[in-house]
């Protein structure tokens, strides 16, 4: 694989033998991992740009397609070593103030970084601002399923990168420019104007598209023709109907 080759790749992840993560939908099943949001089976991904941990990169840049390998690495090449210093005692009412109440293991957003509660004490909590993973002896069991060569295709994997609701995207291209018609959720999701710039720069960066266009079509629904209401006749009830004969006839009977 060379420096931005787009291709789909299958993996389990370990971490000190404990998978943190996967792709197939039955391992995560397996093993407490379901997400019912994620889509599983194999991911997009850029390779030698920097997104991915150092040591997976490196394996999947010395892999073939079809290759079924693992590799194992740590320190520098995963998440980095522990840094004690990342490891805080703060005050509870902090903890109030941000609306978090704290309780052991869980992870929290304070003071603009992502921790992991580890003791809370009388007017205290100690809080571990280190990667989760860090210091931990990382294996990749992976397979690179396909190295993606065709302009649509490019285009439809960058989507999937960056944009979580990518299905019902059409692509085309006439071989020098690509329209991308847009589904309907991204009309009114406020987040697709936050991903479109990330998924410009990769286009032009790795699908090597010079000139792309967003397409948002608005149907005119289609109305159809009244159908006015048959004047219907008021029904006389079979009991109505036997009630006026009956007076009829005692009217008949009183006349004579």
């Amino acid at each position: 694989m060379e420096k931005g080759d787009i291709v789909y790749v299958e993996y389990d992840a370990y971490a000190d033998d404990k998978l943190f993560d996967t792709t197939h939908e039955e391992m995560a099943r397996e093993n407490d991992l379901y997400d019912e949001d994620q889509k599983y089976g194999p991911m997009p991904m850029i390779m030698g740009i920097g997104r991915l941990v150092k040591g997976f990169e490196k394996a999947l840049t010395e892999a073939k397609v079809e290759d079924e390998k693992d590799v194992v690495f740590g320190g520098d090449e995963g998440f980095g070593k522990r840094d004690p210093r990342l490891v805080e005692t703060l005050s509870i009412r902090e903890f109030v103030r941000n609306r978090i109440e704290p309780q052991v293991g869980i992870e929290v957003n304070i003071r603009k970084k992502r921790g992991t509660i580890l003791a809370v004490t009388a007017g205290r909590a100690i809080v571990d601002f280190n990667n989760p993973l860090a210091g931990k002896e990382l294996k990749y069991h992976f397979k690179i399923v396909e190295k993606v060569e065709d302009i649509e295709k490019k285009a439809n994997a960058i989507i999937q990168m960056h944009y979580k609701s990518y299905e019902g995207f059409k692509i085309s291209s006439d071989g020098d420019s690509v329209d991308i018609e847009l589904p309907e959720i991204c009309k009114s999701d406020h987040r697709w104007f936050l991903f479109k710039f990330g998924i410009v720069a990769d286009l032009k960066d790795y699908a090597r598209i010079n000139k792309l266009r967003f397409v948002e079509s608005y149907a005119e629904e289609e109305k159809k023709p009244e159908v006015k209401a048959e004047e219907k006749k008021p029904e006389v009830k079979a009991e109505e109907k036997r009630e006026e004969s009956n007076k009829q006839k005692t009217k008949e009977e009183a006349d004579q």
